[in-house]
């Protein structure tokens, strides 16, 4: 029954999985919010607090390059190389991450 499916979801580890998503979209989209806002000191918080969590791989390479591109935005593009390649390292088969390390590195370069 439904009361059955519920209470087994609740019970199990399917509600810590649920739990951590909602945490992790709501620390993404803060961190998202002050990072339009030019609060880069929260926006940062956030994003480091969501590499706190258990994620999967493709949340930890978003989380990587959430912190990127606040690095840029603050103007800290060593750091902002570091989460790119880091977010490279967890999400090896993710191009546009490639793609997004060699152009800030070519920038960076400029």
């Amino acid at each position: 029954t439904a009361l059955e499916t519920i209470t087994a979801a609740l019970n199990g580890n399917r509600t810590t999985k649920l739990l951590n998503d909602i945490i992790r979209s709501l620390y993404e989209k803060r961190a998202t919010v002050n990072l339009e806002l030019n609060r880069y000191d929260e926006a940062l918080a956030d994003a480091n607090a969501l590499l706190q969590l258990k994620l999967e791989t493709s949340s930890i390479a978003r989380a990587h390059s959430l912190r990127a591109k606040i690095f840029q935005e603050m103007g800290q593009v060593e750091q902002a190389q570091e989460a790119l390649a880091a977010a490279v390292l967890a999400s090896p088969q993710d191009e546009s991450l490639q793609a997004q390390l060699k152009r800030l590195s070519v920038k960076e370069k400029d």
